[in-house]
């Protein structure tokens, strides 16, 4: 159903209007009393002649040079209106937007040409505002019954449904026969409400479109990240669920009553039924505050805090550059390999400053599965405040990266968000285990494929910790190693094949670099294709790389495919980077001392 311009207008009081020989001191005196900038002039049946506008009356004063009060509103101030700037309340209110890109104003009027309403840019604004922040609550509402839900089973996000949490979801949303049933009543229903004519419905072909509309394919039951909102709130009134906080929120009965309100007005919102009244806006609010205040108590027994840990060692945006600088050279091949970390790209000034907070939760501590952060801290860290609606509302922080794009920034790099609590401004970040484990798994097969092809000699961790890179070898064979070969995912979605350039020594570092750079074209002739090269003044390390597109979240087919193309890319560049660092090695070693 398309939105009308009576949605935008029917709360609105009728319309200040001026009579076409009244004074301009009085439609100034109005439009300051109601703070307009514009007034409707009517004739005596309240039928539309034109509008005076601020501008007008300062062009009328500007040429004839008198008092206001010597001024009528018509002829003085007066514009006419056009037919296009005119609608009726029945009409589209996109169509009624279009118009207002080129004017400050557009008039409703009836039938009969008499005025009912006006609607300046500020009126659309509004309105949407209105929408999106009802929506908004909505989300949020969602979001914090996932939460509690999530503290009963203890289900951590991101993670495989546990087994307890499985078999209430199955009770909660019935048996597949219960359902099918369901699911026949109301395609019957359907048909009997648009009049089609009704006949026997196919038990198969019925299955099947309940199979494919409504089932998870590998299970027959759907995972908890694919639940309504009304079955998220059946999930929360079960008697399992409700254990855990039902002494802090009250009477069952009458939470399960508000949450059934929420979910109509819900519908109301997503299908562009009426506006909402403002007493379904209140609703909203009330059960999201609710949800929240009790929450902050709950929360409290989940979270695994590091409020001292922070204190001491939070990583503010001046501080990344030069962040725990990882020594990976050494005259011996073992402290090469073991190195604990290798420094992640670049922040692009194209980037979110989100990005900075990627960057330091992707520096926390292999071991450190949980961290909470005050919003100080991440402002601290990203050089910049957080945005008003991250602030105000839990569903900004929800791990949604399509309609969320932000959460893209830490569930890119294997951390989600646990759980908020907005009025104590901290939210708690938790590792994803299940994309630690797919790192393990891709890079552990990654080494085995290569181990098959590479005639050079591997020297791989012993076992994967889960990170999002593994270093394989170094740099030049059969001496001291001057850099590290390593594949690593990006938070940009791509896997690359690298030469690590960080020596003890950053002076030796850049003329190791400077002198491979100067050999650009040859060493990319020689490999078929362009490297990226990246070196910073401000850091010891340097990096040369080649990237391919892939995500550890990738299917098993892509992630075989990402496989195949990194072990023969690392084949050919190390056999290429191994010879030229030679050359760069020999050249500054038989250099004539001046």
């Amino acid at each position: 159903m398309p939105f009308t311009v009576q949605d935008l207008i029917k709360d609105k009081q009728k319309p200040v209007t001026v009579y076409s020989n009244d004074s301009v001191q009085k439609a100034v005196d109005l439009m300051i009393e109601y703070d307009f900038s514009q007034i409707p002039v009517v004739d005596n049946q309240d039928k539309l002649l034109g509008i005076v506008t601020s501008d007008s009356i300062l062009r009328a004063l500007k040429n004839l040079n008198v008092t206001l009060s010597d001024l009528t509103v018509n002829p003085h101030a007066m514009s006419k209106m056009s037919k296009k700037h005119l609608f009726t309340a029945n009409e589209e209110l996109f169509a009624l937007l279009d118009t207002l890109k080129d004017t400050y104003a557009v008039i409703i009027v009836d039938v009969e040409g008499k005025v009912t309403g006006i609607v300046t840019s500020y009126d659309t604004t509004d309105y949407f505002r209105r929408r999106a922040e009802d929506t908004m609550l909505v989300e949020d509402i969602e979001s914090m019954i996932k939460d509690y839900v999530r503290a009963a089973f203890n289900q951590a996000p991101g993670e495989d449904d546990t087994q307890e949490l499985k078999e209430v979801i199955k009770e909660c949303l019935g048996s597949r026969q219960e359902n099918i049933g369901r699911f026949r009543n109301g395609v019957n229903s359907y048909l009997k409400i648009s009049n089609n004519n009704q006949s026997e419905l196919n038990q198969q072909f019925l299955e099947e479109a309940f199979s494919k509309s409504f089932e998870n394919k590998q299970s027959g039951i759907k995972s908890f990240d694919e639940l309504t909102l009304f079955e998220y709130s059946q999930l929360f009134l079960n008697n399992k669920s409700w254990s855990h906080y039902g002494t802090i929120l009250g009477d069952k009965k009458a939470m399960s009553g508000l949450l059934d309100n929420v979910r109509k007005t819900r519908n109301r919102l997503a299908h562009f039924r009426d506006e909402i009244s403002a007493t379904q806006r209140d609703q909203l609010r009330y059960c999201s505050d609710l949800l929240e205040r009790c929450q902050s108590v709950i929360v409290k027994s989940e979270q695994v805090k590091f409020s001292e840990f922070i204190e001491d060692t939070l990583i503010h945006s001046e501080q990344l550059p030069n962040d725990k600088s990882t020594v990976l050279v050494s005259s011996t091949e073992d402290i090469i390999l073991e190195a604990e970390e290798i420094t992640p790209e670049e922040i692009t000034p194209e980037e979110s400053p989100l990005a900075l907070l990627a960057l330091y939760l992707q520096n926390q501590p292999v071991t450190r599965d949980k961290l909470m952060l005050k919003f100080k801290d991440i402002e601290n860290t990203i050089k910049s405040e957080l945005p008003t609606v991250a602030r105000r509302h839990r569903s900004w922080w929800a791990n949604d990266s399509v309609n969320h794009p932000q959460s893209q920034q830490w569930l890119n790099i294997g951390w989600c968000v646990s759980t908020v609590d907005i009025s104590a401004e901290e939210v708690t970040f938790s590792r994803i285990k299940k994309q630690q484990k797919a790192y393990i798994d891709f890079f552990s097969a990654l080494i085995a494929k290569l181990e098959e092809s590479a005639k050079f000699s591997l020297k791989p961790p012993q076992s994967q910790d889960g990170r999002h890179f593994v270093s394989i070898a170094g740099i030049p064979e059969g001496g001291a190693y001057s850099a590290t070969l390593a594949f690593a995912f990006t938070r940009s979605n791509q896997l690359r094949v690298e030469l690590y350039i960080a020596k003890n020594d950053q002076q030796e570092n850049k003329r190791i670099f400077d002198s491979l750079h100067k050999r650009k074209n040859e060493i990319e002739a020689e490999l078929g294709e362009n490297l990226s090269w990246e070196s910073h003044e401000y850091r010891r390390e340097s990096r040369i790389a080649l990237y391919h597109h892939g995500s550890i979240n990738d299917s098993e087919e892509k992630l075989a495919n990402l496989q195949k193309w990194a072990v023969n890319a690392m084949i050919r560049f190390q056999k290429v980077m191994n010879e030229k660092v030679s050359e760069v090695l020999y050249e500054y070693t038989n250099k004539p001392q001046i």
